[in-house]
């Protein structure tokens, strides 16, 4: 039916897209066009393509006597904990925070605690601040951060993930060590063809030898 847009019954709607006929907006603007077009990522995503052998990043990781499956994350300065994964685990009290922690697409995210721990990976123990983060940011019980990482040579490869710890000085503190005590008295080698008293002898004019200055 043929009418003049300021007496159409939707004129209160607003502009109609050509795009999905819905009203409230143009066609240009429309969000079902632009979540159908997939033909370029949007402004400021790189494409991802999934690697054919994808590495390994996972280590297991015992903490309070729990085995957890910890992805390692070179990206995270904090090794983050799932809420629900700190319910089940003996773990203590959470001391409260004020860290905020943004990503992807700078999404933010509020810390819900940080309680101090030690975590053992390939029988090598880190001390660490565990910072846990509420269930629906990360599908992973335990993000390895940074501030392990810098703790040990990190070796990534085709087949896995290897930590091998730094050691400190205060860790070789308990290590067996040979010490020679010296009164600082000369010895002299004269071989095994000088007789006993002739090493004496030398022995005794090379200790009370004392230099004569000449003038030149």
């Amino acid at each position: 039916m043929s009418h003049l847009s300021k007496s159409c019954p939707n004129y209160s709607r607003g502009s109609r897209c050509l795009s999905c006929n819905l009203y409230g907006h143009k066609s240009f603007e429309c969000p079902r066009a632009n979540l159908n077009n997939t033909s370029t990522p949007p402004s400021g995503v790189n494409a991802v393509h999934e690697l054919p052998f994808p590495i390994n990043m996972f280590k297991d990781v015992t903490i309070f006597g729990r085995k957890l499956n910890g992805l390692v994350d070179t990206g995270s300065n904090l090794t983050l904990l799932r809420n629900s994964t700190y319910i089940n685990i003996d773990a203590p009290p959470l001391k409260q925070t004020n860290t905020l922690l943004t990503g992807f697409g700078f999404s933010r995210i509020n810390v819900i605690g940080t309680f101090d721990s030690e975590i053992t990976i390939a029988d090598q123990i880190f001390p660490v601040t565990i910072s846990v983060v509420p269930n629906y940011c990360t599908n992973y019980d335990l993000i390895i951060g940074c501030d392990v990482i810098k703790q040990a040579h990190l070796n990534i490869s085709p087949t896995g993930v290897k930590f091998a710890q730094i050691l400190r000085p205060s860790d070789c503190a308990n290590e067996n060590f040979v010490m020679t005590i010296s009164d600082d008295s000369p010895t002299f080698g004269n071989g095994p063809n000088v007789s006993q008293l002739n090493t004496a002898e030398i022995e005794q004019l090379l200790l009370t030898y004392t230099p004569k200055k000449q003038k030149l």
